[in-house]
C-alpha cells in the first residue's frame, strides 16, 4: 500500500489521523509541506509499532523548514529515506542504511554521517553548497555523488582528491 499525506500547505492536515489503522505501508511520502517545521507525531499516530517496523521507504519532498521529528524511532525504523529540499533534517538522522538527499541546495556539511555505523548507501545530487566530506562511517559500500559542488567533485576524485582517504 503507498499512503501519501500532505500535499499542499494546510495545518488542518496535521490533525488527521489516518495511519493507525494501516499496519503494512511500504512507502510514505510527505510532500510540499514548506510550512512544516516539525512533525508531530503523535496526532499522527506514528507511534502505532507495526506501522514504523513495515515503512520501508520515507520520502520527505520540498519540506524546507522541517528540521525535527518528536519520534524519532519513526525515521530510524525506515531502511531507506529519500530527502528532496528538506535540508535542516539532513543531518539529524540517526541510525539510518540508505541516505539520499536530492536537491539539498542549502546543504554545507554532513556533520551526523559518521555516527551513522550502520550507513551502506549515499546518494548525494545537486548539494551546490557541499564542500567536503567528513569521515564516513566503515560500513559505507556505495557512494554516488552528483550534480554537486565543483569542489567536492575535485576533494572525491579517486587516490588523488583530498577526501578519497575518507571513503
Amino acid at each position: 500500500m503507498k499512503t501519501t499525506i500532505f500535499d499542499e500547505n494546510n495545518p488542518f492536515l496535521l490533525h488527521i489521523e489516518p495511519l493507525r489503522k494501516h499496519t503494512s505501508v511500504k512507502v510514505l511520502r510527505i510532500e510540499d509541506c514548506s510550512y512544516l517545521e516539525a512533525a508531530p507525531t503523535e496526532s499522527w499516530s506514528f507511534q502505532n509499532k507495526a506501522f514504523l517496523n513495515s515503512s520501508s521507504w520515507i520520502i520527505l519532498q520540498s519540506c524546507c523548514l522541517l528540521a525535527s521529528f518528536q519520534n524519532k524511532a519513526f525515521l530510524n525504523s525506515s531502511s531507506w529515506i529519500i530527502l528532496q529540499s528538506c535540508c535542516l533534517l539532513a543531518s539529524k538522522l540517526s541510525s539510518l542504511m540508505h541516505v539520499r538527499l536530492t536537491r539539498a541546495y542549502e546543504l554545507q556539511s554532513l556533520p551526523q554521517l559518521p555516527s551513522l555505523s550502520s550507513l551502506m548507501h549515499v546518494r548525494l545530487t545537486r548539494a551546490y553548497e557541499l564542500q567536503s566530506l567528513p569521515q564516513l562511517p566503515s560500513s559505507l559500500r556505495m557512494l554516488w555523488i552528483s550534480n554537486c559542488n565543483e569542489m567536492l567533485k575535485e576533494r572525491c576524485q579517486e587516490n588523488n582528491g583530498a577526501d578519497w582517504f575518507l571513503m
